[in-house]
């Protein structure tokens, strides 16, 4: 299994008494998909292809090809990882939120991630 540091939001590190926090499972997954996301391709130097080209979108006019562009960058992300089932995803891009729906590897219930627009 694996273990990695939980993030806050403001991607600092949680802390409980005084030690860092672990996640691991669905919860490493998810952390895994919100910072790719987020994260400009080339900017992490162990994995050039790590990222997404979704925060060149920010502050632009919304138009009906930039929708498009988002869920396939996200739909990219989501084909690269192992842990989640080929094609089990369902995205909505919504006015203040986008929604991805996946299936992780190995379970019967699919897990929604929401990223809030801001």
């Amino acid at each position: 299994m694996l273990y990695d540091l939980k993030l806050d939001t403001t991607d600092d590190l949680v802390i409980e008494d005084d030690d860092c926090v672990l996640i691991s499972d669905i919860d490493l997954l998810c952390q895994d998909l919100y910072n790719q996301i987020r994260c400009f391709y080339y900017t992490w130097s162990l994995d050039f292809l790590y990222g997404s080209w979704i925060p060149q979108y920010v502050n632009m006019p919304d138009e009906p090809i930039k929708l498009v562009e988002i869920k396939n960058d996200i739909k990219e992300i989501l084909r690269r990882d192992s842990r989640i089932v080929k094609d089990s995803w369902q995205i909505k891009i919504k006015q203040s939120s986008i929604e991805v729906q996946f299936l992780p590897v190995g379970r019967e219930e699919p897990i929604t991630l929401t990223l809030e627009a801001k």
